[in-house]
């Protein structure tokens, strides 16, 4: 029931394939409730489904299998008409399909020995190959004219395609092996950040090799996998400011030509800049990029929200509070916010509470409960470390001001367990830093000169220490340092007993 849900789904992109659908002779025949039943909802499982339509609850009833198979046999059928324009997908994809169209069709007529027919196809379809960089579909374009000059004995002219066709299918094993170090890359990244982190010294072969490739092929998929494997190599390792410097590099790329401009993406790029501002804590000049580059960016897409995050975090790292907590207020009143995902809204709303935390004002604390925010919020990943740091240190922190010492002294105990747990590896030195000096507010019995005074060779190692790159997932919606400042003033203007 599941797969024919999910074809009934995709056929609703395919306008003829909706009206073919539909047996207008008879509203109640048993494809059009079965096909009604699914939409709705009103069958959710098999059995449902052959119980209404033939009386049985079986099903394996053979009636009601073979009623499914022809069904689905006829969507399958559909998907030639499916529609890419209706999508969300990236707009070269949609002349991707179109010379997809031209080849199949061209190879059913070559087959019916119509050649004439079939060339002007396949002229059609390499043009666009050419222009949008396919080289898959033009070697099999190329492939396919050969074919017709061998079946028609025109020498001179299978010469001439055969010295285009090899030249192109060299292309094409130069894209081959790009896309397998690609491939090797991310299956790897994607896997667990200990695997991430055994990876990266075999990183930068790899990527000499991409660059190489891109070189010897020229083409927009080797430039692709190069690209991508270079900015997420130096996300993984820290290197912000490399990546800022081969952002603008690209857009030197691009104005020389040696960037397809049909497939290029300048919004993937204004948005790693952005990141990029960021994480090299180069925040007014990240701040005056996303100004800029803000209405790039389609609020209705989910895309908008991941800029708006990084946004968001250059103005809370910058320490404009009062510009974040504007920004949190137009992303909540976007109508899109309910479709993006429950993670995302769940970091949204750790985001709004360390500001409301931080910078309490009536802008966004009148319509936010943040006691029980900070002792209901859920814990994410573990493989995400940072957000549970970044959940233990908010909690730990809310008690604080709030002068509760029986709390704080019941969450020593569990913040030293989760460091010798959870925070044993170098890369989470910022985080095991910050909540000892947490953990010395209360061995220090809340005494503000103590705190300064021994907590400061561990604030100095924070000033020391950068936060890692990507590969190790860890997250600081507010840099630890500007947090234990304000831990600071939470002490000098609080007595806790």
């Amino acid at each position: 029931m599941q797969e024919l849900r999910k074809l009934l789904e995709v056929v609703s992109y395919c306008e003829q394939g909706q009206f073919m659908l539909q047996d207008n002779n008879n509203e109640n025949s048993k494809e059009n409730l079965l096909v009604a039943g699914v939409r709705s909802g009103k069958y959710s499982v098999d059995s449902d489904a052959a119980l209404d339509l033939y009386g049985t609850n079986n099903a394996n009833d053979v009636r009601y299998k073979m009623l499914k198979h022809r069904l689905k046999k006829k969507l399958f059928k559909f998907l030639f008409l499916f529609d890419f324009s209706k999508t969300k997908l990236r707009s070269f994809i949609i002349y991707e399909q179109e010379c997809l169209q031209y080849l199949y069709q061209a190879g059913i007529l070559i087959r019916q020995t119509e050649y004439e027919i079939s060339n002007k196809l396949l002229n059609k379809a390499i043009a666009i190959s050419k222009k949008y960089d396919f080289t898959k579909i033009t070697v099999a374009v190329l492939d396919f004219k050969l074919t017709i000059e061998v079946e028609e004995g025109n020498l001179n002219n299978y010469k001439k395609i055969k010295e285009e066709f090899d030249y192109y299918n060299q292309k094409l094993t130069y894209e081959t092996e790009a896309k397998g170090l690609y491939q090797t890359f991310k299956v790897n990244i994607n896997k667990s950040v200990n695997t991430r982190k055994d990876f990266l010294p075999h990183i930068p072969g790899l990527l000499q090799r991409l660059e190489e490739l891109w070189l010897l092929a020229r083409s927009f998929d080797t430039f692709e996998h190069f690209y991508r494997v270079t900015i997420w190599y130096n996300e993984l390792i820290g290197d912000f400011e490399k990546i800022i410097q081969f952002t603008k590099q690209i857009e030197v790329w691009s104005q020389q030509g040696l960037i397809n401009e049909y497939r290029d993406e300048p919004q993937f790029q204004k948005f790693i800049l952005v990141y990029a501002h960021l994480r090299a804590k180069l925040y007014d000049v990240g701040i005056s990029y996303a100004i800029e580059y803000k209405e790039s960016f389609d609020p209705n897409f989910p895309n908008w929200f991941s800029f708006m995050e990084n946004y968001l975090l250059l103005t809370a790292h910058a320490k404009k509070y009062e510009l974040a907590q504007q920004l949190i207020i137009e992303v909540h009143e976007n109508r899109a916010f309910q479709k993006i995902t429950k993670t995302a809204r769940e970091r949204w709303a750790l985001y709004k509470a360390y500001l409301i935390f931080l910078n309490p004002t009536d802008v966004l604390s009148g319509t936010f409960n943040f006691q029980s925010f900070a002792s209901t919020v859920p814990e994410y990943s573990k493989d995400k470390q940072g957000f549970n740091v970044a959940i233990i240190i908010l909690q730990f922190m809310y008690f604080l001001r709030k002068g509760d010492s029986e709390a704080l002294l019941y969450r020593i105990e569990s913040l030293k367990k989760y460091i010798l747990a959870h925070l044993k590896d170098s890369f989470s030195s910022r985080s095991k830093l910050f909540l000892k000096l947490l953990i010395l507010t209360v061995v220090e019995h809340f005494d503000v000169e103590e705190c300064l005074a021994k907590g400061d060779k561990y604030y100095q190692k924070l000033l020391e220490i950068s936060p890692p790159g990507d590969a190790y997932a860890e997250i600081e919606i507010i840099p630890y340092e500007h947090l234990w400042e304000h831990v600071l003033e939470i002490l000098k203007n609080k007595q806790i007993t």
